[in-house]
């Protein structure tokens, strides 16, 4: 029996005792128990603890209580609620059978008798509801039970409860959307405050056309797909899908799923008559007068964008997507029409670019293992692969100015092939510098314009002269656009892990955008690293600046003007609001655009260390859940704790997790991104990097009283990654900036308390974690580095295609484990003996569907402690006009 059944049971002592796990729902885990006074068994439901810290007891148990006042024969009754020992927790009746889930995803499409009893039913039971003033917000199959002939209704206030907690907001970002996304109302979706009981007839329609089609109107693999659809596509009429459903049902569940809800179904009563003629005898019936719906355009009504009350981020989005924001007054005033999904496939989708005209889009898809290059049509049709390498990583297509060729990376290289696929030619190739990172055409498509590193150059496409530009004082320029005046190239400069398909692909991390001069190098900061800015677009007549930005909170689009020395002419404006923008690109026109919309998640697992052999993933155990972002995660010295940074909150804080179970504890709250949390030796502090004013600087907080101390500060360096000594008196950290001096880096803290000036350790490598006695350190890659006479020893060999993860000690300083990953996509824990440099795989991350991407990971002798991530990404295509029209 785990650890929590144990609590649950011991907090519930003498009242229930828990026999048995029946399953798990997105709010609650949901026992068999026995109920010791009245001797029955019970169906007792347990809310997530990640949830209960979110919602709180006293909303909670309040809105729980709404099911007790509902006395219906298809409800589910309320015999007991409580919070014990920190659970939330109800009760209800156990009924023999099944939920309508468990059998549609047995059977499939149901006879129509049976799905429509149900149907009816479940509208009786709603009706009743709605006219005690109660919506249920979350109808779905998992939430009606089967029992016999007849279907009864659960979980009335649970999904109000969580819409009204004492964070709002927060219940999003825990995992729980407010309701779930494939049976959401349009209205739920958009975020809308005023939800009554047309969304749970929306819902209706859903689990109607479901049980009689085996499918649900709409499906996507992302929930930002799904919620997409509800808002933005009409569904296929249920005859097409089922052609013996009679006309006046399937009118009655069309009419159910209309977009705006004063055009559904007024109340159950109204469709509980259609369902009951369905089931007599007679087959007599007047047709039903339901809206036209077209399938390639539908008009949406404005739905309102909230301000400052914790709307989920995909909603802001959706509103944004259906045309409901437009551009502010900046030079070129754009307002988006309509938008629509473009790609949906089971995987990364980037760097969408539409071609001149308008007809097609070529984007990259893939995994980090390997990017190839597609095309589609903007009105769908055969996706073309436009090479036939697919072990490459292709990435960041350019299409040239007359629509014939693309442009793009791979290898190393800038690359060119035909719109229509074909042979690859080598544009340019890489130098002295390094490789390729950045290549665009130039406007009158003679010549492109190449980064490597840090260095840009003019190549002629008429004989391969290349032409050196200038150096530019960052970690990197990537995505550059030639302005239309043909005198400057725009690059983002810095953090170019955002752009690059790797393990931080996405990361939030500053960057600037610059503009450099192709005749003198003049080097120009347009927007200097206080925030993420990435992929800049010029306006056809270069007066406007297009980029995606987070310096107002999600990565959204915003636009600024600039004169013909690319100056900024006033301050930029935002166009979109949570729209999670990763890149996009318009036509020269500005009537449509390509974009993709990128989601990640990455969250803790566990797993005992084999002594014996290697294994997968077969035996991890999950520690946190949710829509979150974990990149780094530590145990504390006294294995009480895990210490990890989350963004569960909006931006990344640090917060701890006992090993023993429980609720997670968030320990900083902040305007910061917090990250690489460590907690000190005795306990009572940790030190973590955040980015302040642009740069990355050290912080220490004391964990009791709460007081935060700045280490560092200035953005001539970058500093992440603090690890304690095992004495408390000093801490090592890593600069990131490419410097001559960049490295890892000592601070001492004498007896009084006072941190002293920085020392350099060692140049080039980053010192990871300590041994026991002080005396040795790692380094990534399994290398040992002593810390007093300050040398560093390799105790392997990187092998081609190796890429280097975290390394730590184990407690007899016998043994390092350090993670490994390949260019080929292969990622393991192994060992190696510090005396003998003996090797051996432990773990192996077998499970196609849950990979590790960050170098990331931590332990102790028993256990590691590494995430998970799950991250998708589609394109997306904009309809836009002129604010005037055009």
């Amino acid at each position: 029996m785990s650890d929590s059944v144990t609590r649950i049971n011991t907090a519930l002592e003498g009242r229930y005792r828990i026999e048995s796990e029946l399953g798990e729902g997105g709010m609650a885990m949901v026992y068999l128990a026995d109920d010791l006074k009245h001797e029955r068994k019970v169906a007792l439901k347990v809310l997530k603890p990640e949830l209960a810290v979110v919602v709180g007891a006293e909303r909670f148990l309040a809105e729980i209580k709404t099911t007790a006042s509902l006395q219906h024969p298809h409800i589910l009754p309320l015999y007991d609620s409580g919070e014990a020992d920190s659970f939330l927790f109800y009760v209800m009746p156990y009924v023999e059978g099944e939920t309508l889930r468990e059998r549609v995803d047995r059977e499939g499409e149901l006879p129509i008798q049976q799905a429509v009893r149900i149907l009816r039913d479940l509208v009786d039971a709603l009706g009743y509801a709605h006219s005690h003033e109660v919506v249920h917000r979350d109808v779905k199959p998992g939430n009606i039970m089967l029992s016999g002939r007849h279907a009864s209704v659960m979980d009335f206030g649970v999904a109000k409860a969580v819409g009204e907690s004492k964070n709002p907001g927060r219940e999003t970002t825990v995992g729980v959307a407010l309701g779930t996304p494939t049976y959401m109302a349009p209205e739920q979706a958009a975020a809308e405050p005023n939800i009554d009981q047309r969304a749970d007839i929306y819902a209706v329609g859903v689990v109607g056309y479901e049980i009689l089609t085996g499918r649900p109107p709409f499906s996507a693999r992302s929930t930002t797909g799904i919620l997409a659809a509800h808002v933005t596509q009409a569904p296929v009429p249920i005859g097409e899908r089922r052609p013996t459903v009679p006309e006046r049902l399937g009118a009655a569940i069309m009419r159910c799923l209309e977009k705006r809800a004063s055009d559904r179904w007024q109340s159950g009563s109204d469709l509980l008559g259609v369902l009951e003629e369905t089931l007599a005898p007679s087959t007599s019936m007047t047709p039903i007068s339901t809206p036209a719906i077209s399938r390639s355009r539908v008009t949406w009504r404005r739905v309102p964008i909230l301000a400052g009350v914790g709307v989920v981020a995909i909603a802001t989005f959706m509103a944004w997507a259906t045309g409901l924001l437009s551009v502010n007054n900046t030079a070129t005033s754009i307002r988006i029409e309509s938008s629509q999904p473009l790609t949906t496939a089971a995987e990364m989708e980037i760097h969408p670019a539409v071609s001149p005209d308008g007809r097609f889009v070529v984007y990259a898809a893939g995994t980090s293992a390997g990017m190839r290059l597609y095309l589609r049509t903007v009105d769908g049709g055969r996706t073309i692969p436009l090479t036939d390498d697919s072990t490459a990583v292709e990435e960041h297509p350019r299409w040239s100015p007359d629509g014939n060729r693309i442009l793009f990376l791979s290898g190393g290289s800038a690359m060119t092939v035909s719109a229509l696929g074909g042979t690859v030619t080598r544009a340019a190739g890489p130098g002295v510098e390094g490789s390729v990172t950045a290549a665009t055409w130039s406007p009158d498509g003679e010549e492109i314009a190449v980064v490597r590193s840090t260095s840009l150059a003019i190549v002629s496409l008429d004989g391969g002269v290349e032409r050196a530009v200038a150096e530019h004082p960052s970690e990197g320029l990537t995505s550059c656009v030639w302005s239309p005046a043909l005198t400057h190239v725009t690059c983002v400069g810095g953090n170019p892990q955002y752009s690059s398909p790797g393990p931080t692909f996405g990361n939030l991390a500053p960057s600037s955008i610059v503009s450099i001069n192709v005749d003198d190098g003049t080097i120009r900061e347009i927007l200097p690293p206080v925030a993420m800015n990435q992929s800049p677009v010029w306006s056809e007549d270069g007066g406007t600046l297009f980029f995606v930005s987070n310096r107002d909170g999600t990565p959204d689009i915003y636009s600024m003007s600039v004169d013909e020395n690319t100056e900024p002419v006033g301050d930029p404006e935002r166009i979109t609001t949570g729209s999670n923008v990763h890149s996009f690109s318009i036509t020269a026109d500005s009537h449509r655009m390509a974009y993709s919309v990128y989601t990640a998640e990455a969250n803790i697992w566990s797993l005992p260390i084999p002594v014996d052999g290697s294994v997968g993933l077969a035996g991890s155990t999950q520690l946190t859940f949710g829509r979150q972002i974990v990149e780094s995660v530590r145990p504390s010295p006294d294995g009480a704790w895990l210490v990890y940074d989350s963004d569960v909150s909006g931006n990344s804080d640090i917060w701890r997790l006992p090993l023993a179970g429980g609720t997670p504890e968030q320990i900083t709250n902040d305007p910061r991104s917090d990250f690489g949390p460590d907690v000190s030796p005795d306990g009572r502090e940790v030190a973590y990097h955040a980015f302040q004013d642009g740069s990355r600087e050290i912080f220490v907080q004391e964990l009791e009283s709460g007081v935060v101390t700045q280490l560092t500060t200035g953005p001539e360096y970058s500093e992440s990654y603090p690890r304690w000594s095992p004495d408390g008196s000093s801490l090592v950290y890593y600069d990131q900036l490419p410097r001559d001096d960049r490295g890892t880096w000592l601070i001492r803290r004498d007896s009084g308390g006072a941190w002293g000036e920085p020392e350099l350790l060692i140049t080039g490598a980053r010192l990871t974690n300590w041994s026991t006695d002080g005396q040795y350190m790692t380094s990534v890659g399994a290398s040992v580095f002593d810390v007093e006479t300050r040398q560093i020893r390799a105790l392997r060999s990187e092998a081609e295609g190796e890429i280097p993860g975290e390394t730590y000690w184990s407690q007899d300083q016998s043994t390092l484990y350090f993670k490994m990953s390949s260019s080929g996509g292969v990622v393991e824990i192994r060992s190696i003996s510090v005396s003998t440099g003996e090797e051996r795989m432990l773990v192996g991350f077998d499970d196609s569907r849950r990979v590790s991407l960050r170098a990331d990971f931590s332990g102790n002798d028993d256990r590691f402690y590494f995430t998970l991530d799950d991250r998708w990404s589609d394109v997306w295509l904009a309809e836009m006009t002129s604010v005037d029209g055009n």
